[in-house]
């Protein structure tokens, strides 16, 4: 049983409620502590502020940020990188579930958000972010990615909530269904971010002998001036220089 006070259980669930039936731009503070039957001063003291309160009613609808502790459960049992995405898939897409009408309240409104509101949002998403690298790190520590493990959870998550939208408001004939979309998404990742490409590939042009012969040194300095440039740059220097 959670150990805070009465009066923030009715903040939060007084929020939720509002959010849903008239958006979080419309909806006030003194609204808010009017139906949880509370000072307003109650709500500031305990929140902050709106944007405070609203990123409490985030983390307690699940919406976009799953528990920390349920993801490490996850990422012990996880055998592979592939069965590490189903099961955060899976896991990410039930939370989303959990409060569709707050979903599509805030999908609704987003164009309408003040600056304050949409930093709170995107403090959320970075919140999930941390929580999926850590979990993705953990999976991937004796496989080292071709990615950064930051990138490859940014990526993910930005599909997982772009498929969440679609589901929450797109006609069912639109619609991927889940385990598909899972499916290919956990195919896309894994040779997207763990491939590495033989240089015997059919599918690359043969590796220059010039190359292939470079001192080390030098195939270093290279692949640190590509990694400057660009990722696609980098991605080029890594698959033309087999031996750094």
């Amino acid at each position: 049983m959670s150990d805070r006070p009465r009066s923030t259980e009715r903040l939060i669930q007084a929020a939720i409620q509002l959010f849903v039936a008239q958006g979080v731009t419309a909806t006030t503070t003194r609204q808010i502590a009017e139906l949880a039957g509370v000072n307003e001063v109650t709500l500031f003291r305990q929140f902050g502020n709106k944007q405070g309160l609203l990123l409490a009613v985030l983390k307690e609808a699940t919406l976009l940020t799953p528990l920390g502790e349920a993801l490490g459960q996850q990422a012990t049992q996880a055998a592979s990188f592939d069965q590490a995405l189903q099961r955060y898939g899976h896991l990410q897409l039930a939370a989303i579930d959990q409060a569709p009408e707050l979903l599509r309240s805030l999908i609704g409104e987003a164009g309408q958000y003040s600056p304050e509101t949409a930093q709170a949002l995107g403090q959320t998403l970075q919140q999930l972010n941390h929580y999926t690298t850590q979990y993705l790190a953990t999976v991937l520590q004796d496989q080292p990615p071709l990615l950064p493990v930051a990138t490859i959870a940014a990526l993910l998550n930005r599909l997982l909530l772009g498929n969440a939208v679609l589901e929450a408001t797109a006609p069912s004939d639109a619609r991927w269904e889940r385990a598909e979309f899972l499916s290919q998404l956990t195919t896309l990742f894994q040779q997207g971010a763990l491939a590495q490409p033989s240089p015997h590939d059919s599918r690359l042009p043969p590796i220059p002998a010039a190359a292939a012969d470079l001192p080390e040194a030098i195939g270093h300095s290279l692949l640190q001036q590509a990694k400057k440039s660009s990722l696609q740059d980098y991605a080029i220097a890594y698959v033309c220089l087999p031996q750094v």
